[in-house]
């Protein structure tokens, strides 16, 4: 049949042919349209809304010679839209045309013989039309004569037929006895083959449970050395020999569908329970293995029957995001502009603000709630340019998914537009079983989950005697083992008094008669400075009892915590008056360059962190090693500052630096800021709480506080190679978020205090690699002895491949008779990728 352009050389079927023109009559109503067949000599016309048909649509046959014929009528309705059905034929032999009438198929029931000739369906002859005629009748049966001379020959014909049927009947009957049988035999031994493929998917299922979904080919070949113990089911027997399971896949950085279907999700932190876990559809996976489980059963006749399906075991990590935050981040860039490299997730609205500087993103955005960019300059970086990064709101894009996801390469989702959803939060907590340690610390997230750091730091004491509590941990069996990694690293610089103090005054200090108080850094943030009267000479100094005081650790002389894991609480007493003087408790990490061993730092207080952090590399890591400060803020301070503020035990500090005073040969007061001159590198993985704006008061968004910066640092570059996790501290003031020493704004002293002049975040690919681990209470070394009371087998050995993620079943193939898959060898994990390069000092 050729198409309606009349070309010869045309592949088009009858059934293309009339759907080709039953569109073009949609389009065109009342108006009937043309194809036609130069080798077939016959012409196809379709109209919608025909003139002279009683029916909403009609097809025109017409042949060249003769007039159709009844195999005319059979073949075209047989190429008929099934969603048709035909009502009056009309048949102008002088025309050569037959007309059908055609409406929307409708419960029509078929006659059971034709009402002409009596001819039936049983045995072949299809009816049609109004008058469910044979194809012959409905053409011809209105114009032929003699109509009693057919009967009778029809009757005749119906005697001859049915001596030759009744014969026929029964040969038939016992040929579908057999085939019913067989098909009986056939439905048993599917069946048998089913449910052996659900026993080693369960089999399967437990294995990867007990792995924590790092599977091996160690636990394959357990499962195989085990198919002998499968139970037939009756009726069938199970080919042992040509039955177990088969790694046909190894995947690296394996994304896992946002369509997946779970059939299990196992946490690496040890809980007794949860209410909601992570959702693993659409990220990817540091290693997934594919298995294939194959069974031949047989049955009782020798007939054989071979099952196949294929479930994917997948490890996803702890940290897969750049940057991921819960609520509304801003996203702010200084004058050099801010990079992001690596997948964004964003459990709100990703707010980009006009800000002196562009933000590009090199990667996927995912957010949960839509777009606003008021900065035309922020973009998306591709391999062959860049893309703006474009406003979407949820609405409009659960309207427009197509339109998005073409206007950012796909880099751009709003997942619940494209028919996926995100828990709100990565954290765990007493309800979900997240990442990371549990927010309330020895809480234990509510009871239901599992804190134990190897060793932990508390002030227990007031007044100005020095010192503060180092308690071991689980991993060192409660012991006193923690105190020479610990003892030479941390020491405790108190805020000295044991009530009010005047304010605005700068205060002698108790321990060191002679000497004014000065604490471990003031923050010009929120400090004002004081007044000191030392001699008869009165003048303005930043030695006020507002510093911040605290622990500070030398990390360069920390050694190997048994582990990894280090908890630092706020002091168990607070001193009356601290509060009312503005002074503020913190973790101060100096000479921060070198760490031994992996770690993570859970603080109850801030952190601030003194120049680059974690920067020499090990060999064994193929970089600097896993770390993780998990604190309410994280601040960097000038590298200068340990020198500058005297960080060292028994450091002095310059005086340039702390008193406003005239220098040598001058009348006129003055005081050298804290400047940064230096580029800073952390390398880490970064977990903070952020203010936005409370009161309009910009407090510093998501890449200011990633992290937060004291004193100036317009001149240099801030980069994080690692991961950036933020939570929104909604409810607090403005006053509060400053006084946390969060965002930006006029500094109280009047220094300068400036944003960095372009920022870095470089996800570490090392963070998706299973031998990359970023320690945690899951560790093997932080459970106790027959595993954790109350979590079912969270021991040593089901903890030993833990990761701090989690691990996921899900089906790849359902089960069906295919052919089996060859097996591959599970070679070891891909090599562990190198860290990214720090930035020049």
């Amino acid at each position: 049949m050729n198409d309606p352009t009349g070309t010869e050389q045309s592949t088009y079927t009858l059934s293309d042919a009339l759907a080709l023109l039953r569109g073009q009559a949609a389009a065109d109503p009342g108006h009937w349209k043309v194809a036609g067949s130069e080798r077939a000599a016959l012409t196809l016309e379709w109209a919608v809304d025909p003139e002279g048909v009683d029916t909403p649509e009609a097809l025109r046959l017409t042949r060249r010679y003769v007039p159709p014929v009844g195999e005319d009528l059979e073949r075209t309705a047989a190429a008929l839209p099934k969603a048709v059905e035909i009502g009056p034929i009309r048949l102008d032999r002088g025309a050569r045309t037959l007309t059908l009438g055609l409406r929307p198929r409708s419960a029509r029931g078929k006659a059971e013989r034709c009402a002409r000739c009596g001819a039936s369906p049983r045995y072949g002859t299809r009816l049609y039309g109004d008058g469910q005629l044979c194809a012959v009748c409905s053409l011809y049966g209105a114009t032929t004569s003699g109509t009693e001379g057919s009967a009778l020959i029809g009757a005749l014909l119906v005697a001859i037929l049915l001596s030759i049927v009744v014969g026929g009947a029964m040969l038939r009957l016992e040929a579908a006895e057999r085939l019913r049988g067989a098909e009986s035999a056939a439905a048993g031994l599917d069946a048998g083959g089913r449910g052996v493929i659900e026993a080693m998917t369960a089999r399967l299922r437990a294995r990867a449970a007990l792995r924590l979904g790092a599977l091996d080919e160690a636990d394959v070949a357990a499962l195989n050395a085990d198919v002998a113990s499968l139970a037939a089911p009756d009726g069938v027997t199970i080919d042992a020999a040509e039955t177990g399971y088969r790694i046909v896949s190894v995947r690296e950085e394996d994304q896992v569908p946002d369509d997946a279907e779970l059939l299990d999700l196992w946490t690496d932190q040890p809980r007794d329970a949860y209410a909601s876990a992570p959702r693993p559809q659409g990220q990817t996976a540091s290693r997934t293995l594919e298995v294939e489980m194959r069974v031949r059963v047989r049955g009782a006749a020798g007939s054989r029957r071979t099952l196949t399906r294929a479930v994917a075991v997948s490890r996803i990590p702890a940290y897969p995001y750049a940057l991921y935050s819960r609520g509304a981040p801003e996203l702010c860039a200084g004058p050099g502009g801010a990079t992001v490299s690596g997948a964004v997730r964003i459990d709100g609205l990703a707010y980009f603000p006009a800000c002196a500087g562009p933000t590009t993103l090199i990667g996927t955005l995912d957010t949960r709630d839509g777009v606003r960019n008021d900065d035309p300059r922020n973009r998306f970086l591709t391999g062959d340019g860049s893309i703006p990064i474009e406003s979407w709101s949820r609405l409009a894009a659960e309207t427009g998914g197509t339109v998005l996801l073409a206007s950012s390469g796909g880099r751009l989702r709003v997942p619940p537009a494209a028919g996926g959803t995100y828990e709100d939060g990565r954290q765990q907590e007493a309800s979900f079983a997240g990442t990371g340690e549990c927010a309330d610390g020895p809480g234990a997230c509510g009871g239901q989950g599992w804190f134990a750091p190897g060793a932990s730091l508390q002030r227990t004491a007031t007044g100005a005697a020095p010192g503060g509590a180092i308690t071991c941990g689980q991993a060192y069996g409660f012991g006193g083992g923690c105190l020479a990694a610990l003892g030479p690293a941390v020491r405790y610089h108190p805020w000295p008094w044991t009530a009010p103090v005047p304010a605005g005054v700068a205060l002698p200090d108790p321990s060191t008669p002679g000497r004014l108080w000065k604490g471990l850094l003031f923050d010009p943030r929120r400090e004002a400075r004081c007044t000191a009267t030392v001699g008869g000479h009165v003048y303005p100094t930043h030695r006020c009892p507002s510093n911040t005081f605290g622990w500070v650790l030398d990390l360069g002389a920390l050694g190997p915590v048994e582990g990894g894991l280090v908890h630092v609480r706020a002091a168990a007493a607070d001193p009356a008056g601290r509060r009312a003087a503005g002074a503020q408790e913190a973790l101060v990490i100096r000479n921060a360059g070198r760490l031994a061993a992996p770690l993570t730092l859970v603080s109850e207080i801030p952190v601030f962190v003194v120049g680059s952090l974690n920067t020499e590399p090990h060999d064994a890591w193929r970089g600097p090693p896993p770390l993780m400060i998990d604190a309410p803020r994280i601040t960097l301070v000038p590298a200068e500052a340990d020198v500058q503020l005297g960080l060292g035990a028994g450091d002095l500090g310059w005086a340039s630096v702390w008193d406003l005073v005239p220098p040598a040969g001058s009348t006129t007061p003055s005081a050298l800021p804290l400047r940064s001159t230096r580029n800073a590198t952390l390398y880490a993985v970064l977990r903070t709480r952020v203010c936005h704006r409370p009161g309009g008061d910009y407090q510093g968004g998501g890449l200011d506080q990633a992290p937060a910066v004291l004193g100036d640092w317009s001149e240099v570059e801030v980069r994080v190679a690692g991961a950036v996790e933020q939570s929104e501290d909604a409810g607090l003031s403005a006053a509060e978020c400053r006084w946390w020493g969060a965002g930006y704004g006029a500094a109280a002293d009047g220094s300068a205090w400036a944003p960095p002049a372009a920022r870095t975040l470089l996800y570490d690919p090392r963070l998706g690699h299973p031998g990359f681990v970023v320690p945690g209470s899951f560790l093997p070394a932080n459970l106790p002895s027959g595993g954790v009371p109350g979590a079912a087998r969270r021991d040593e050995v089901r903890q030993a491949r833990a990761t701090g993620g989690y691990g996921v079943m899900r089906i790849t193939r359902q089960t069906a008779r295919r052919v089996p898959r060859p097996a591959v060898r599970a070679m070891q994990a891909a090599l562990l990728p190198p860290s990214p390069a720090s930035l020049p000092e």
